[in-house]
């Protein structure tokens, strides 16, 4: 949850209760999740922000450490830290622990192509080939297209500054 809403494409019938007008709602990972005539709730950031104070203030008192290591969005409660800093891990240890999922298990690069040999490098958005089973981009490009190839791909990343994106099936 990073707090970022946007009320595009929804019909409000008062300022707690919405309906999807489209199938594209820009506030989820996936942008089906709510999808055309899906009825629910505005989020109200003060009671999220309220909610997740709470919870801090209980794992604090139980000493239990939670950190926000989210890239971006607004949520400030719990204190930000880089991902990375959480495991020691080199590079060749975390592209390797990354391909496990794929069962591979041989080391050659830091880079996704050279594992996923039918795979197209793109290099910008317009770049884009729906056509391809497998698609490699920065971690800029892959956010940008998130929204508008997740139902027809699966994304893996970001990994190295990389995403991985495989067709569904």
């Amino acid at each position: 949850m990073d707090l970022t809403f946007s009320n595009q494409n929804v019909e409000k019938h008062n300022s707690r209760n919405w309906t999807a007008t489209d199938d594209d709602d820009p506030n989820h990972f996936d942008p089906r999740y709510f999808g055309k005539g899906y009825s629910y709730h505005n989020p109200t950031e003060n009671e999220i922000i309220q909610t997740f104070e709470e919870a801090k203030f209980f794992f604090d008192t139980n000493q239990i450490k939670i950190y926000n290591s989210t890239i971006g969005g607004k949520l400030e409660v719990f204190p930000r830290i880089d991902m990375h800093s959480l495991f020691n891990l080199n590079e060749k240890e975390e592209i390797m622990l990354f391909l496990k999922q794929f069962n591979i298990d041989n080391y050659k690069s830091n880079n996704l192509l050279d594992y996923f040999s039918e795979s197209e490098e793109i290099n910008s958005i317009e770049d884009w080939n729906e056509n391809k089973n497998y698609v490699v981009c920065d971690t800029n490009i892959a956010i940008k297209l998130l929204p508008k190839v997740i139902g027809d791909f699966i994304p893996y990343g970001p990994i190295l500054g990389q995403y991985l994106f495989i067709k569904r099936k």
